[in-house]
């Protein structure tokens, strides 16, 4: 009994410690926050995600996420919405890193938002599907502030 307890440990730490956590490296630079691996299909379609130190809460009805050294795709907010008007205003920032902030809706990014900046609102009239809020990171520290409002 103890040598099976002992092969199966031994093969349970292989397997662990075989596992290892994606990072994508920034690149280009401290001061180019351009996203240098990650294509619009990753972020459409998702990647593996590694993020540490990640903190989401909300606050007057405001929604703020952060995270520190953050790389893959994340969907930050991610709803089935039937509206006549879908409204998202972000603030962003990111402090180290590559970053990229999108609204994907029903599978296609139909906006872009500026990182680092502030009162950004994008506007979706007839909307019937899914509407997404993704981020994609390359070692990002980032701090973002939305709300979301429906008509």
């Amino acid at each position: 009994m103890k040598i099976i307890v002992s092969i199966l440990l031994i093969v349970l730490s292989i397997v662990f410690c075989s596992c290892t956590a994606t990072v994508l490296k920034d690149t280009n630079g401290e001061d180019d926050y351009s996203l240098q691996t990650i294509t619009d299909k990753d972020i459409i379609d998702g990647t593996n995600t590694t993020q540490f130190m990640a903190v989401s809460k909300t606050k007057d009805g405001e929604r703020i996420c952060s995270a520190r050294k953050f790389s893959g795709v994340l969907p930050v907010y991610d709803a089935e919405i039937n509206a006549n008007k879908f409204s998202i205003t972000l603030s962003s920032r990111i402090t180290v890193g590559n970053a990229r902030l999108v609204l994907v809706y029903n599978d296609e990014i139909v906006h872009e938002f500026d990182v680092n900046s502030t009162d950004q609102t994008a506007d979706l009239e007839d909307v019937h599907g899914i509407v997404q809020l993704k981020i994609a990171g390359e070692s990002a520290d980032y701090e973002l502030k939305y709300s979301v409002n429906q008509y």
